[in-house]
């Protein structure tokens, strides 16, 4: 029976150093595999960064004394694209400011004509909009109006043109 104690922790013992060796082997295999992967990835890091530089270095410098390089054709379309939209928005708002102007325009244009006869704010009340706007924007059709509804600042009992007139006689 103590014989076959003393076999078994023998064995025991032999499978315990048999593992231990077999630990040891795998750290320093392991420990050369990592180093050699981490070798590799730094080798593939230089690569890749020296490429980088290399296509940064395309991208910037001119490829010869005539041609611009890439980055200023982009630079310059950028600048073309973004001059566009600023006039684009400065048009746009001059327009509305215009056309806010050429509004308050007309429409003061409007009470005028209606301010000098009764006829001309009648005329301009049944209107539609669209006549009453292609009335406004010309001027010749503004004084025509204003002419046939007697609104061109004379008043209805006043001098009809008669300049100096009183009716009286002078002799």
């Amino acid at each position: 029976m103590t014989i076959l104690l003393a076999v078994i922790v023998s064995v025991l013992l032999l499978q315990i150093a048999c593992g231990f060796a077999v630990a040891l082997v795998c750290f320093y295999r392991g420990r050369r595999w990592f180093a050699a992967k981490e070798q590799a990835a730094l080798n593939y890091i230089e690569v890749e960064k020296q490429n980088l530089a290399a296509t940064l270095r395309a991208f910037t410098e001119s490829p010869s004394d005539t041609e611009p390089s890439p980055l200023a054709v982009l630079v310059d379309q950028f600048a073309i694209v973004f001059a566009g939209r600023i006039m684009q928005q400065l048009s746009s708002r001059l327009a509305q400011s215009a056309s806010a102007v050429s509004q308050e325009g007309s429409a003061e244009q409007l009470q005028g004509l209606g301010a000098g006869s009764p006829w001309a704010a009648l005329a301009m009340a049944i209107l539609p909009k669209k006549y009453r706007k292609m009335l406004m924007s010309t001027p010749q059709f503004v004084g025509a109006f204003s002419n046939l509804t007697g609104a061109a600042g004379v008043s209805a009992g006043g001098d009809h043109g008669n300049k100096g007139y009183s009716g009286q006689n002078m002799e």
